[in-house]
């Protein structure tokens, strides 16, 4: 709903059946959204168009949690960050299908929240359990 217009717009229509998380890039204002599928859809919201489709449970072959995805988090306008409900982190760039890395949490229950510092090129992930800090580069826990 336009505020301004005082109308309703154009709804987003999405092919999950369950939005479990979201984000939005405030460089660039793409919205993206986690489904219950194991995917994420990016949408430009100037073009109201679903601007792409990743797949992320066709990257965790042999977890026996299915890897829907419970978290996200941008860290720039490139990178973002994607927890799963089988306890998983994968770092990805947007213009890429492949993640750059994935960290395993070791206790099968689904990450919270994901945050990063840039100054120290580390990521924080949550979960039930615990907090992990790690080093994005070397996956080493700090």
């Amino acid at each position: 709903m336009n505020l301004e217009r005082g109308q309703f717009l154009q709804p987003f229509e999405t092919e999950a059946s369950c939005n479990n998380a979201c984000d939005i890039n405030p460089e660039h204002q793409l919205l993206i959204v986690g489904s219950k599928e194991g995917t994420v859809e990016a949408w430009d919201p100037r073009s109201k168009t679903r601007v792409g489709t990743l797949d992320v449970a066709i990257k965790l072959p042999g977890t026996k949690t299915f890897p829907s995805v419970s978290a996200l988090k941008f860290k720039n306008g490139l990178q973002m960050g994607v927890g799963t409900a089988s306890g998983h982190v994968l770092l990805y760039d947007i213009r890429a299908q492949a993640p750059l890395l994935v960290k395993d949490h070791l206790n099968k229950v689904p990450v919270k929240r994901i945050a990063f510092n840039p100054s120290h090129q580390t990521v924080y992930s949550l979960d039930d359990a615990m907090l992990k800090l790690w080093d994005e580069n070397t996956v080493r826990i700090l």
